[in-house]
C-alpha cells in the first residue's frame, strides 16, 4: 500500500489496551504511527509532532476529546481527526462531526473500516472531495425526499433511530432504510459524511 500521503498517524488514548489496538491495526497496514495517553501531552507537543492524521479517544481523565477537537480545529484547522469511542451516540456523533471531526468510530473498531477512514481523511484534503470541510456545500435538501428530509433534521438535532421511529410513529427499520437511502441518493458511504455535508448545505428551506 502506498503510504506517502500520509507520513504519520497518531493515536490519542489513555487506555493502554485500546490504543495498542489501534497502533497493531495501524502499523501493520503498513503507516507509522505515534501514541500519547494524555490530551495536554498532545497538544503542547503537536508543534513539534509530523502527524497528518490523528485518532482522538472521545473520553479521557482531563481534557475530553471533543475540547481537544476544538483546539485542534483553531490550531491545525487542516489536520483531519478521527473520533473514537465506546461509547458512541448518534448525540455524540453528531457534536463531533459539527466540531470538525473527519469521523466518528465506535469501539472496538473494525480494523478494515478504521483503515478505511484513515484513507479517506487523506484523500478529503488530497482530492477536495465533497464531503470535505471547506469544499463546495451539495445541496442536501434537494436530493432527498420530504420524508427523509425529516428523518435527517432529526438525527442532526442528535435523535436516536429509536427517538426519531417513536415520533415520527414508523418502525426502527424505516428510519433505518430511510439513512441508508439518503447516503446512496447523496454518494456518501458512512453516517459522518451525512452529518457533515448536510451541516454545510445549511437548514432545510421552509415550505
Amino acid at each position: 500500500m502506498n503510504t506517502t500521503t500520509i507520513m504519520r498517524v497518531h493515536i490519542v488514548d489513555d487506555d493502554p489496551a485500546d490504543a495498542k489496538h489501534l497502533q497493531s491495526i495501524l502499523t501493520t497496514s503498513g503507516y507509522e504511527v505515534g501514541v500519547t495517553d494524555c490530551s495536554d501531552t498532545f497538544l503542547a507537543g503537536l508543534e513539534a509532532m509530523p502527524v497528518s492524521v490523528v485518532v482522538l479517544d472521545l473520553r479521557m481523565p482531563g481534557m475530553g476529546g471533543l475540547e481537544v477537537l476544538r483546539r485542534l480545529c483553531t490550531a491545525r484547522s487542516d489536520l483531519p481527526v478521527i473520533m473514537v469511542s465506546g461509547r458512541g451516540d448518534i448525540r455524540t456523533a453528531v457534536k463531533a462531526i459539527k466540531g470538525g471531526a473527519s469521523d466518528f468510530l465506535e469501539k472496538p473498531v473494525d480494523p478494515e473500516e478504521l483503515i478505511e477512514v484513515v484513507k479517506r481523511a487523506a484523500n478529503r484534503q488530497a482530492t477536495g472531495n465533497p464531503a470535505a470541510r471547506g469544499s463546495r456545500p451539495v445541496d442536501v435538501w434537494s436530493k432527498i425526499s420530504p420524508r427523509e428530509a425529516e428523518v435527517l433534521e432529526r438525527l442532526l438535532k442528535g435523535q436516536r433511530n429509536k427517538q426519531v421511529a417513536h415520533d415520527m410513529a414508523i418502525a426502527e427499520r424505516t428510519v433505518e432504510t430511510h439513512r441508508a437511502n439518503m447516503m446512496k441518493r447523496l454518494g456518501v458511504s458512512t453516517f459522518a459524511d451525512l452529518v457533515r455535508i448536510a451541516i454545510a448545505s445549511g437548514e432545510r428551506p421552509k415550505t
